[in-house]
């Protein structure tokens, strides 16, 4: 039951993020994306550096928006999950969250920055780790 439900919301992840399109640079790790995301929009020149910002903003937003949808289902009280799985997808939520591209960055960059041991962990793990500390649901 929990992997029905769980399920779609990865799978929209991925749509959402643009994982395996050929225009997306390729994100590994999170330092590779902390690496990608880390210059300031004033210190972008040239028109790559514009893409990979605008990537880096991209990604993070797709990713804020499942776990929001997340949070909503977990918030709706005709939803189904409860006990164990509640849990287990409240890991996944994101509540609360009010954010621009530049704020999802920087939580991102800070939380990257204090937590050096998981740069090379999945990067979608570290941004996902990253939104629910800043925005958890209580």
């Amino acid at each position: 039951m929990l992997i029905r439900l769980v399920l779609p919301f990865f799978g929209l992840l991925l749509v959402c993020t643009g994982h395996g399109a050929p225009a997306q640079p390729a994100y590994n790790t999170v330092q590779d994306l902390y690496d990608e995301c880390k210059n300031d929009l004033n210190d972008l020149h040239t028109t790559e550096d514009y893409f990979h910002w605008g990537s880096c903003i991209r990604y993070l937003t797709g990713i804020a928006h499942v776990q929001m949808t997340i949070g909503a289902m977990l918030r709706d009280p005709k939803s189904n999950v409860s006990g164990a799985g509640r849990a287990t997808v409240k890991e996944f939520a994101i509540c609360d969250a009010s954010f621009s591209g530049g704020s999802l960055r920087q939580v991102l960059l800070n939380w990257a920055e204090a937590n050096p041991k998981m740069w090379s962990e999945p990067d979608g793990v570290g941004v996902m780790l990253a939104f629910t500390q800043a925005w958890p649901c209580k």
